[in-house]
């Protein structure tokens, strides 16, 4: 069978395990972890598919097993011992199709590097080993995919940004900035997430938050600049 109809096949019965378990779209993308409904109308459709990590997600939340999402649709459904069996081949073989496909996965699976301040100079906290599956139709086409990573907000001073106190923030790492961007700016182990200015027939550069109650900042001798965001994701939890 052609990538093109395994697609189409996994798309229906993601499409069915949702009805039956009686979620709407928008549930799901919420307890799957994604941010948009789009990207479930995208996997349901056949235009995309859900990446093995997220594929997981979806069998716990409908109770179906995985590789009842996987197998043909004139198969019978497995006892349970030969779907045990059968896990590993589907699954090898949903690996080989996700990397030979022409379609683009749903989701790109980032690094999350740490915590960063959207406040005062804080102390920078990292989080070793943590990724997140980041809706790949919100990626910036014009940004490598091999550097990127996220940072988790923490604090208050971008909310009027759109940039909420524990949000994932995406960041294309570089030192170079244009006025008017959000950058993360380090400073010996503290860190913070403002947008960058000028001030002064100097130009001097300065850190403004999207929040009244924040005065601006100074950038003290020492401060490097290592990256600008690109993109905003939050994770919905359940009840």
């Amino acid at each position: 069978m052609d990538s093109s109809a395994h697609t189409d096949r996994l798309g229906r019965r993601i499409a069915g395990a949702r009805i039956e378990a009686d979620l709407t779209q928008a549930e799901l993308a919420a307890a799957a972890g994604v941010k948009t409904i789009q990207t479930v109308g995208n996997w349901e459709g056949g235009r995309s598919r859900p990446s093995l990590e997220v594929l997981r997600r979806i069998a716990e939340i409908t109770k179906r097993p995985v590789p009842w999402f996987l197998q043909d649709e004139n198969e019978p459904d497995a006892s349970l011992a030969a779907a045990l069996d059968r896990t590993a081949r589907l699954l090898e073989e949903y690996r080989a199709r996700e990397a030979a496909t022409g379609l683009p996965a749903a989701t790109v699976t980032l690094p999350v590097l740490g915590s960063v301040a959207a406040g005062n100079w804080q102390e920078a906290v990292t989080h070793a080993g943590e990724t997140y599956d980041y809706p790949a139709s919100e990626f910036p086409p014009d940004m490598a995919r091999d550097a990127a990573f996220l940072l988790r907000i923490s604090g208050d001073s971008m909310i009027n940004a759109g940039i909420m106190n524990g949000d994932l923030i995406l960041v294309q790492p570089t030192p170079d900035y244009q006025e008017g961007e959000i950058v993360i700016v380090t400073n010996g182990g503290e860190a913070t997430c403002k947008y960058v200015s000028f001030a002064g027939p100097d130009r001097t550069p300065i850190l403004l938050a999207a929040n009244p109650a924040y005065p601006p900042l100074l950038l003290p001798e020492g401060t490097r600049i290592i990256g600008v965001a690109r993109g905003v994701t939050r994770k919905i939890g359940r009840r």
